[in-house]
């Protein structure tokens, strides 16, 4: 394998690492991952004009897939308990 390639990989495990060692440290969970989602949004924003916009014919899925992204991770707060 290239190692180029390698080093790509091992430097998406570090992001994906780092993300989740951020939100495990907060105090609010949900907070705290929504903060990291933001951040990474704010992050691509420039990067979207140097790529070609999706073919016509993956919208429908790309669709799906936001629905599913928000049905598994939660648009909303999700309800919290407290001991008594």
């Amino acid at each position: 394998m290239d190692g180029t390639v390698v080093s790509i990989v091992l430097f998406a495990a570090l992001l994906h690492a780092a993300w989740n060692a951020l939100v495990k440290a907060g105090p609010d969970k949900y907070l705290s991952a929504l903060l990291v989602a933001c951040g990474a949004g704010l992050v691509s924003l420039p990067l979207l004009p140097l790529v070609a916009a999706p073919l016509p014919a993956s919208w429908p899925w790309l669709a799906a897939s936001a629905c599913c992204r928000c049905c598994t991770t939660g648009c909303w707060r999700p309800p919290t308990t407290t001991a008594t």
